[in-house]
């Protein structure tokens, strides 16, 4: 049951996210928009750390790995989703961002050597057709001949770097 409500938990903080972002457009910086996220979320985590008498200290050597996933999954990615959902709607965000299935199965394969398996191409394409499908009336008004293209590459990238972090 526990497990089922951490999942619950991660489904409805991170599914929000699509629709918390073009609400924080406007008063402040999209980049402090995104510190004021994360250093929420830390104090969140830490606050919970003392809560439940957790450590949430790290080996030495392990310093390094984290900053550089914090930069490319929390930092870099969110500043490009934060300019690319000015350009387009979040549906087609939410589209463009299931590619990271692709991107975490081809980045496997380069860094571990983990094989490209069928099964989870086939899945990632059908989870990518599923949201495109959802996501529909967004998709079919993609047009690259203004800026929503601008708008379509940021997210792109923003999903690359999110898969390099993972």
């Amino acid at each position: 049951m526990r497990v089922l409500l951490l999942y619950l938990m991660v489904v409805a903080i991170w599914g929000s996210t699509w629709i918390v972002i073009p609400f924080q457009f406007g008063e402040v910086a999209n980049e402090l928009s995104v510190a004021y996220r994360f250093g929420i979320a830390a104090l969140l985590l830490y606050a919970y750390a003392i809560i439940t008498r957790r450590q949430l200290s790290l080996p030495g050597n392990a310093y390094f790995f984290v900053f550089v996933q914090g930069t490319l999954l929390f930092c870099l990615n969110y500043f490009l989703v934060y300019y690319g959902t000015a350009y387009i709607t979040t549906g087609l965000v939410a589209v463009v961002f299931s590619t990271v299935v692709l991107f975490n199965a081809v980045f496997s394969r380069l860094f571990f050597g983990t094989p490209l398996e069928t099964r989870v191409l086939l899945a990632a394409a059908i989870g990518f057709t599923g949201i495109a499908l959802i996501f529909w009336p967004e998709v079919s008004q993609l047009s690259f001949e203004d800026s929503t293209i601008v708008g379509f590459s940021y997210i792109l990238i923003a999903t690359l770097l999110a898969s390099l972090g993972n």
